[in-house]
């Protein structure tokens, strides 16, 4: 239940910024355009760890909770693509979305090895 309201509470928290800020939502599913080769393979060698990691942990079981390794690679993408967006897109401040979103994930993991979620 306390993960609902973490994040709902993000999702408040992201578009009562969105209007006061001014910047407008790129779509929730949409594409993600990468400014740089580098990001793009940072963000696909993530995602293959991610996989490798989940996987190997089915068999090896050396985390109680395969949902950790998801929040960890949504705060890492997340955290990248705010990197990203702040270095070549700034004046959209785009990126104080992709790093509450990050935050909010990262509270998330703490939550969970902590038990509360």
């Amino acid at each position: 239940m306390a993960l609902i309201w973490i994040i709902l509470t993000m999702f408040i928290v992201d578009f009562l910024l969105r209007k006061l800020l001014r910047v407008k939502h790129k779509g929730f599913f949409g594409r993600y355009e990468h400014f740089n080769k580098n990001y793009a393979l940072a963000e696909k060698y993530t995602f293959i760890i991610f996989l490798v990691l989940l996987i190997s942990n089915i068999f090896i079981q050396f985390v109680n909770d395969p949902f950790i390794f998801t929040w960890a690679l949504l705060t890492f993408i997340w955290l990248i693509r705010g990197i990203q967006e702040w270095k070549y897109d700034k004046e959209n401040k785009e990126y104080i979305f992709s790093w509450i979103g990050s935050t909010t994930f990262l509270i998330i993991i703490a939550l969970s090895l902590i038990g509360l979620v």
